[in-house]
């Protein structure tokens, strides 16, 4: 539903973390909203933000709820993986990215049995015509959705394989007459994740031997 190149606000977090945390566009005071009889302790929770100039005021309070923040360049559908990976130190990823990377990333955080949260970016400075544009196409600018309902169904696949070496996966090594390629592989419903290295040999290869 919301494949399309428009900006919006995205927010994943970790299994662990939407255990103990409701997570809120709309809290008076954060992104964020502790869960029901819950205190909100947040200080050394590790969230990833891709670093642009439109989310310095969000960064800004979550320091000041004591939430420790890694910038990054780009990368939001490995970003987003990594925070339903177990034990990957990575709490959340808050930030603004275009739909297209979303409803991808969904798949992965509805696999590994994360959550996330995408709403339409809204910005003094949009074309006043993109809102009508959205809601041309059935996008409702003010809902929240959720990875449910973007990647809608009970039988889903994501497989992702690295080309530069990035936090989820090494990118890609050649060697003598080939190459190595790390991939991952998660599905539903057994919420199967899995790491794979393959090596490629170029000799003989129907594809791959035009590289030798």
């Amino acid at each position: 539903m919301l494949v399309t190149a428009e900006f919006n606000r995205k927010t994943f977090c970790s299994t662990a973390f939407q255990a103990h945390y409701q997570t809120s566009f709309d809290a008076p005071n954060s992104k964020m909203a502790p869960g029901k009889g819950l205190e909100p302790q947040f200080t050394g929770k590790i969230a990833r933000a891709p670093a642009r100039e439109r989310h310095q005021d969000l960064l800004s309070r979550l320091r000041k709820m004591g939430v420790r923040i890694i910038l990054i360049a780009d990368g939001d559908i490995a970003g987003s993986v990594v925070t339903c990976v177990p034990n990957s130190g990575i709490d959340l990823l808050l930030g603004a990215g275009a739909g297209a990377e979303a409803t991808i990333a969904a798949a992965a955080v509805k696999c590994l049995g994360g959550a996330m949260l995408v709403k339409v970016w809204k910005d003094k400075k949009d074309d006043p015509n993109r809102l009508q544009r959205l809601e041309t196409e059935g996008v409702e600018v003010d809902k929240t959705y959720t990875e449910t309902e973007l990647a809608r169904g009970n039988e889903l696949a994501f497989a992702a394989s690295g080309i530069t070496k990035g936090e989820l996966l090494d990118g890609v090594r050649f060697i003598p007459n080939g190459a190595i390629v790390n991939s991952i592989c998660t599905r539903l419903p057994s919420g199967t994740f899995e790491k794979l290295e393959t090596t490629l040999r170029f000799k003989g290869h129907p594809i791959y031997r035009e590289l030798t």
